[in-house]
């Protein structure tokens, strides 16, 4: 059965395949959405071929800050950050689908806004700045919009998009005090960053592995925590908190700016 996929129209630009733009030589032939992948070469190359293929001949119809065509009481929004063309769909007032970008029991990724770097050169011309769609300060703000929009929609049904239903029980949201939560984790994962750099200056990676626990870096998932150390250390980079000094460590600088910075973003 053949279906119309709707998207936000940044999802159709990082579907493109262009080696001439790619980031790598082992990027060339993959979606630019993939450019920015954690895993290395060798992972997508076994794994990921037929999603890559499959990926790059699909279009969507663009959708996305606007009501649906199909219905004038569904409206769609465009919330990026953990994914640049993450999107909040509200129907008829009566429930609204976060995505990932609000879930339970665990906290999203934001993007780093170095991916812009990577893929401005597939984006249309509007897009000028990272902080338009990448990053977690866009993160940020998006999910103090979607604190606002919990208060327009009070009594609606919220369903993220997985862990809804989890080890057994149903995961109900307050999308406002999730929100509150997820806000206050990077705030304190920022404050935990600059305690560990106190000390001396680290990288990215000595950071991850100093931060979390042992079993969530097994495989690739020091590539993971190593991009979350780095999403929050970018935002700490624009607050004067942190600098990067060209050996590829970070280092304190003393200032702890960044909780006001993130509390005035709107």
């Amino acid at each position: 059965v053949r279906v119309q996929v709707h998207a936000h129209p940044v999802y159709n630009m990082l579907n493109r395949v262009d080696p001439s733009l790619a980031p790598a030589e082992d990027k060339a032939n993959v979606p630019a959405s993939c450019w920015h992948c954690p895993m290395p070469g060798w992972f997508a190359k076994k794994f990921c071929p037929e999603y890559h293929a499959e990926k790059a001949r699909l279009t969507a119809s663009a959708v996305g800050n606007s009501h649906h065509p199909f219905d004038s009481g569904i409206r769609i929004l465009h919330h990026p950050g953990h994914a640049p063309d993450a999107l909040t769909i509200v129907i008829d007032g009566e429930a609204v689908l976060v995505g990932d970008t609000a879930l339970p029991d665990i906290t999203p990724h934001p993007t780093r806004e170095h991916f812009f770097e990577l893929t401005k050169g597939v984006l249309a011309d509007g897009y000028v700045e990272a902080q338009q769609l990448y990053g977690l300060r866009t993160y940020i703000r998006s999910l103090k919009k979607l604190r606002k929009l919990a208060q327009e929609q009070s009594n609606t049904i919220l369903l993220p998009g997985h862990r809804l239903f989890y080890r057994a029980q149903w995961n109900q949201l307050d999308l406002a005090a999730r929100v509150d939560e997820l806000i206050e984790h990077h705030i304190r994962r920022c404050s935990d960053i600059l305690d560990l750099l106190a000390d001396s200056p680290r990288t990215a990676e000595e950071v991850a592995t100093a931060y979390f626990e042992a079993g969530l870096l097994e495989g690739f998932g020091i590539n993971l925590a190593t991009n979350e150390i780095l999403s929050h250390c970018e935002l700490m980079e624009i607050t004067g908190d942190v600098v990067f000094d060209g050996d590829g460590r970070f280092v304190a600088t003393g200032h702890r700016r960044f909780e006001s910075f993130i509390n005035e973003l709107s």
